[in-house]
C-alpha cells in the first residue's frame, strides 16, 4: 500500500483494504465499510 501526496490511499489499495476488512467483519460493519469507502464529492 502506498499513501498518495494528499494523504489518501491509492484507489486500488483502498479497494484491497476494504475487501479484506469486509471478509473478517460482521455484516453490519461490512456494509458500513462499503458505504464509507465510496468517495463523496467535496464541496
Amino acid at each position: 500500500m502506498k499513501w498518495q501526496a494528499n494523504g489518501e490511499l491509492a484507489d486500488n489499495d483502498l479497494h484491497v483494504l476494504i475487501s479484506h476488512l469486509q471478509q473478517v467483519e460482521t455484516e453490519e460493519r461490512s456494509s458500513e465499510l462499503c458505504r464509507l469507502s465510496q468517495k463523496q464529492p467535496l464541496g
